[in-house]
């Protein structure tokens, strides 16, 4: 798997409590990098919502102890070409950035080194987790998103995605349940990679959480522990309630909210949370409503 070094001035050291020990992760060799990348069309239009807003103040942000590198987070580019994303990824006006940026041909690009903390996930929460920019590995797939066009991601694009992942989750043991899109981390801001990323074929090669028949293609959480509180939930709720029990029907909507923080959604905007999930694991019906297939698919995952 051939890597194209395009190094950006965006990023930081990950916090110190995060152990970068014992691994392998190929650095971003500055001898060899892709001539003058950052000098792409240097008048192109920004979009304005990309300018960097969700990352501000972001360097200074720390996390509570998390350990370990544990996530990948995925994420569409919504720019007009991929030459745009790499020009806007590596200015260091743009205060963005991402590990990796994949082409549509699935050329792919590192921008910043897996050890260091690129900022590419914003303000973000994932079971009981906040600033996932701190343990996680940004990779962006070059898409023109729904501000210009969204589209499927090419063959060429998801089969370097899915070499990509498979090292990056080798190398620092990530656990499948922890390979995600932005809009699962950020349900409230985001929606990328959007309800045309194929996460059923990521989970059937080991990436990532799908709810299939086949057991083999399921990786489930332990039963859950719902917190009294959960992140955005108003009053109090069980403490307990073992969702993995097959017999287990939720007695109204209003459960909803306390199956997606069990996943590890955050519930701030229950609404926002419920269209995350249904762009993830259920594309057909990105509605915001939940039925009867969507409680199925909560219990099944959680």
């Amino acid at each position: 798997m051939k890597i194209i070094h395009t190094p950006s001035p965006n990023f930081n050291a990950r916090p110190s409590d995060i152990s970068l020990t014992n691994r392998a992760a190929p650095p971003c060799n500055p001898t060899d990098v892709l001539p003058a990348k950052a000098g792409i069309q240097s008048n192109f239009q920004i979009d304005p919502r990309l300018r960097g807003e969700d990352n501000k103040g972001q360097i200074n942000e720390k996390s509570a102890s998390h350990g370990e590198i544990d996530a990948i987070i995925i994420h569409y580019t919504d720019m007009e070409s991929a030459e745009a994303a790499l020009a806007w990824l590596t200015n260091p006006v743009s205060k963005v950035s991402a590990h990796y940026l994949i082409d549509e041909d699935g050329r792919i690009y590192q921008i910043v080194n897996e050890e260091h903390r690129a900022w590419h996930a914003g303000e973000s929460y994932w079971q009981g987790r906040t600033n996932l920019n701190n343990c996680s590995i940004g990779i962006e797939l070059a898409n023109t998103g729904h501000s210009h066009g969204y589209k499927p991601f090419p063959e060429a694009q998801i089969h370097s995605l899915i070499e990509l992942c498979r090292e990056i989750k080798e190398r620092w043991s990530i656990p499948s349940n922890r390979i995600l899109g932005h809009s699962d981390i950020a349900p409230g801001r985001k929606q990328d990679p959007g309800h045309l990323f194929p996460w059923e074929r990521l989970a059937r090669e080991g990436l990532g959480l799908w709810p299939g028949e086949d057991d083999e293609l399921l990786v489930n959480y332990p039963p859950s522990v719902i917190p009294e509180s959960p992140k955005g939930a108003s009053g109090t709720q069980e403490k307990t309630c073992n969702v993995t029990n097959a017999s287990w029907v939720p007695a109204s909507a209003g459960m909803t909210p306390i199956l997606l923080s069990a996943i590890g959604y955050d519930i701030t905007s229950s609404q926002h949370a419920l269209l995350a999930f249904q762009r993830h694991f259920q594309p057909h019906k990105v509605d915001g409503v939940a039925d009867q297939e969507t409680y199925a698919l909560l219990k099944k995952i959680i």
